[in-house]
């Protein structure tokens, strides 16, 4: 009869959970898919990737030796999984390649959700901070902020398969079975195949499971043959690049990952959960920090420090699990049985044997009230993020039209100057210019990270003081140009963007008046959104 109990109590405690986390993933799929499903056009970036995939199918999905996006003769050394996942989703089901790049990443972002609570679910010791630390990942708008946009193709299968290899490779320590490391070999090829800062991290943090977990000699054994593994079925991409390209490509990524003093130090701020209201979710996972330092468990800790250290540019969002688990340690031992004790004094003594971890951390009325109302602000604040990305980093009717009218009135092969006043990495029009139009934009950076012949910082701040010459006269850019070295036929001024720099007032705008009035330039295309000016030859 006991027995029988305990069997069905089991049950039950699964079924809570199970119906917690499709609740939570349900959320979370409405957070990332609502708002790239009322826009027309991928968020923000994608346009160098959305080029490459074009480039793929073109070559009957053989991978090219270079890319053709901006006419940069880069080599086609990006991880290729997403641009083989997207081209095959576009050839058999004949789906537009642009749809593709608007709603795939937020799907595969949201199959992060479900993902993450299998990692903490083997990690954490209790079931309700697994509950409560999945539901602050679901909701956590550093892990996806960057994986909805278009770029987000190659981001979103990077952290998928990076969490769900860290589950396989937690595992594998813990029980040195040999079907873990199949599981983690192929697991960890995707994420290599992915993203190649999922690649660094997830070895980052693989490396701390070892050190905590396997160091020992079977477990040395077995990260050895995973390792092989992960090499040998990853190599028919990576040696091809090599052969091609050497190692230049790759080494001038690596120089991209933000190791500067300035970004280390952006973690002191603790700004690190990228919520628009008051940041919960950041202050409840810094005490969950101090809580497992206190209980003397560095696991948590050293994890987070490491993928910090490895690669600082994108630790934000490799850091999301982490920050996750401290917050679900903080609220499930300290924020609601804090609450519940003060409301039911020596009753919550009792309330604490209820078997059910829900029961047990909700028992009292002003605790339910508490965690309805975080429900509620966390979902505001995650909400807020993504309808503002989605109204201000998409490409506006606008540009699109003028984009057509270019491809199509506009021999291919032409130098553009593209004017938006936007910074480099949050610059849709910059991006997509290119891969749309068959024309080449001096101040686009995406794909000069694989140049090793050139320095990306150099790219940026290049990029940088041509937008500051928006509003000054064409002494500013003659400077430019002559500074750089670079040569253009034609410039164009995206207005709509260059008027929200200025809080959506209409301008004329300095630069584009000096232009023409210098006699050097001819109007050819005007809209309220969009000027083309072309160089009088």
């Amino acid at each position: 009869m006991a027995v029988y109990k305990e069997m069905k109590q089991h049950r039950q405690h699964d079924f809570a959970m199970v119906f917690f986390i499709l609740f939570i993933t349900t959320l979370g799929a409405y957070l990332r898919i609502s708002q790239v499903a009322q826009i027309n056009f991928p968020i923000n970036d994608g346009g160098m990737f959305y080029s490459m995939t074009s480039d793929l199918l073109k070559n009957g999905f053989q991978i090219p030796a270079y890319a053709t996006y901006n006419n940069l003769g880069i080599a086609f050394a990006y991880p290729p999984l997403a641009f083989y996942l997207a081209g095959f989703l576009s050839f058999l089901f004949k789906w537009p390649l642009i749809e593709i790049f608007r709603f795939l990443p937020a799907i595969i972002s949201t199959l992060t959700i479900p993902a993450f609570y299998f990692l903490a679910n083997d990690i954490l010791n209790k079931k309700g901070q697994v509950a409560l630390a999945s539901m602050v990942f679901a909701l956590m708008p550093a892990d996806f902020e960057w994986l909805i946009m278009g770029g987000g193709i190659s981001r979103s299968l990077g952290l998928l398969f990076s969490i769900l290899t860290l589950w396989a490779a937690y595992r594998l320590y813990r029980q040195l079975k040999i079907k873990y490391i199949l599981a983690t070999a192929a697991l960890g090829s995707l994420a290599v195949l992915s993203h190649p800062e999922a690649a660094i991290h997830t070895a980052a943090i693989a490396l701390v499971f070892f050190l905590f977990l396997g160091r020992n000699k079977k477990g040395l054994v077995f990260s050895v043959v995973t390792a092989i593994l992960i090499f040998a079925i990853t190599a028919p991409w990576w040696f091809r690049v090599v052969s091609l390209h050497g190692l230049g490509p790759f080494l001038a990524a690596s120089h991209t990952g933000g190791y500067s003093l300035d970004n280390f130090l952006s973690f002191v701020q603790l700004n690190i959960t990228n919520e628009i209201f008051l940041t919960f979710m950041g202050c409840f996972a810094v005490l969950g920090l101090f809580i497992e330092l206190a209980r003397r468990k560095p696991f948590l800790p050293v994890w987070m420090m490491i993928v910090i250290i490895s690669e600082p540019r994108s630790a934000p969002l490799y850091i999301t699990p982490c920050l996750a688990m401290f917050a679900g340690i903080a609220l499930n031992d300290l924020i609601l049985p804090g609450i519940n004790s003060f409301e039911l004094g020596q009753n919550f003594l009792q309330a604490e044997l209820k078997t059910s971890w829900a029961e047990s951390l909700l028992v009292g009325r002003i605790v339910k009230i508490f965690f309805v109302g975080l429900l509620a602000y966390f979902m505001m604040s995650a909400f807020a993020l993504t309808y503002t990305e989605s109204r201000s980093l998409v490409l506006s009717e606008s540009d699109l039209k003028a984009f057509d009218w270019i491809e199509a009135n506009i021999p291919s092969g032409n130098y553009f100057a593209v004017m938006t006043g936007d910074s480099p990495l949050v610059d849709p029009t910059a991006e997509w210019f290119p891969a749309l139009t068959g024309q080449i934009s001096i101040g686009t950076v995406q794909g000069n990270e694989w140049d090793p012949t050139r320095d990306f910082n150099s790219v940026l701040n290049e990029s940088k003081d041509l937008q500051l010459c928006i509003f000054q006269t064409t002494s500013c850019f003659n400077a430019w140009v002559n500074r750089t070295g670079h040569r253009f036929d034609f410039v164009y001024f995206s207005k709509t963007r260059i008027e929200n720099q200025v809080g959506g007032i209409r301008i004329n705008i300095p630069l584009e008046q000096s232009l023409i009035d210098s006699g050097q330039y001819n109007i050819i295309y005007d809209t309220d959104g969009v000027s083309i000016l072309m160089a009088v030859q």
